[in-house]
């Protein structure tokens, strides 16, 4: 639902731009300074540009889909006689950030490529019941033992995008684009705090890192987006990603990264 707000917040900021103005005035044909000698020549007329050869600016995105993936699991075997419970519940991080850039390629294709920071993080708890329970007492005789684990990573993500825009670089008025291409996402920063809880109820406490995980997944996005200017030339791009990745970050059940993710973003160009 936050998601849906900050994508409204989004496109009424795009609806309210006002329409295109040329990047710099086009002087008109033939007009002459007064105090211009006769023999001076004029200055040439400068083609406006509404998408830059080269732009740079930055970009915030809003998930839809929740980067991890929580849950809970139980087994039970009877030779050795073991209970173990796993349960794992996930912080929700609704917004990323970083900067993005775009280099025109043809009159209608670009290449836009961005860098977007965003935080994973879960709480873990593993409980392992050992033994037989007489269920005529009260008391439990297994003998417990458990591990409360909370892990928390940066992912960064790196999208190589083509795009194609409805209308020339050229041309005057809002554009529609599509686009699609690789991505990369490294995993770093990753921090876990560990608290193991023995048979005699003694806690101590660990922060190694989580062992299990990827460092580098890649992945392909498609997505689709527009182009508008306010009346001072900064680019304003709304735009819908969706990316699948070939690989979990965090594969450990019923701890599971999500494969897909589908985000809105809108980034603000020079």
């Amino acid at each position: 639902m936050k998601a849906i707000v900050v994508f409204g917040v989004m496109l009424a900021v795009c609806a309210s731009l006002p329409a295109q103005p040329q990047d710099a005035p086009v002087p008109a044909a033939g007009a002459r300074s007064a105090q211009a000698a006769p023999a001076e020549e004029e200055e040439p007329e400068r083609e406006p540009v509404y998408v830059r050869l080269f732009s740079v600016g930055l970009t915030g995105s809003a998930h839809a889909l929740m980067l991890l993936r929580g849950g809970r699991l139980e087994n039970e075997t009877a030779n050795p006689p073991l209970f173990t419970k796993f349960e794992t519940n996930t912080k929700k991080h609704y917004t990323a950030g970083g900067i993005t850039m775009q280099l025109a390629v043809l009159e209608r294709w670009t290449l836009a490529v961005s860098g977007l920071a965003r935080t994973a993080e879960y709480e873990s708890f593993k409980t392992f019941l050992a033994g037989i329970d007489n269920p005529k007492t009260v008391v439990d005789e297994r003998v417990s033992t458990g591990i409360t684990e909370k892990t928390k990573a940066r992912y960064l993500d790196f999208p190589v995008l083509l795009r194609r825009y409805n209308i020339g670089r050229h041309e005057y008025g809002h554009r529609w684009f599509i686009q699609g291409g690789p991505s990369l996402r490294y995993v770093g920063k990753i921090r876990t705090e560990r608290e193991l809880s023995d048979k005699d109820g003694k806690k101590t406490t660990e922060t190694h890192p989580v062992a299990g995980h990827r460092k580098s997944l890649l992945g392909v996005t498609a997505g689709f987006g527009g182009q508008f200017i306010d009346p001072v030339g900064l680019r304003v791009i709304p735009e819908v990603r969706y990316t699948r990745w070939f690989g979990a970050t965090f594969d450990s059940p019923p701890t599971r990264s999500r494969r897909d993710q589908l985000e809105f973003m809108i980034s603000f160009s020079f």
